[in-house]
């Protein structure tokens, strides 16, 4: 089973110890394959090498209407292709942009959503998010 995972740039690595846990607990399988923004963006690639071939042909303002467009084209293909949706909230993710808008396409798409949180921290966790599958775990520095 594919797996999108949705963080916030701030928790990038706390991301394996999340994993870890998840699969420790059975939520996770050793089979399922995880996927986040950083395998969809580009991979083999750099985001700086993208960005240096679409300057060269456009405008910057033109590059990042481009970039962000084909960015969220590529999230919405990879959350369409996974069988669950994991975010793991945080402040950090609370105020991210791109992990509201991966949540968001989610539950869009209608994928079942799973909300990973700090232990004690289900109060953090937004109005719209609530009513999904919220899993606790140990805080992870």
């Amino acid at each position: 089973m594919t797996v999108f995972l949705s963080y916030a740039f701030d928790d990038k690595r706390k991301v394996r110890k999340v994993i870890a846990q998840l699969k420790a607990r059975g939520i996770l399988s050793p089979n399922d394959k995880v996927v986040d923004t950083s395998a969809v963006v580009v991979p083999g690639s750099s985001m700086r090498g993208q960005l240096r071939e679409a300057f060269e042909r456009m405008t910057k303002a033109e590059a990042a209407r481009y970039l962000g467009e084909s960015l969220r084209g590529q999230i919405r293909e990879a959350i369409e292709n996974a069988s669950k949706f994991i975010v793991v909230w945080s402040d950090a993710a609370n105020t991210s942009d791109w992990v509201n808008y991966e949540t968001g396409m989610a539950e869009a798409l209608g994928k079942p959503i799973l909300v990973v949180v700090a232990k004690g921290e289900t109060s953090r966790v937004p109005v719209n998010l609530k009513e999904t599958q919220v899993v606790e775990i140990e805080e992870i520095k």
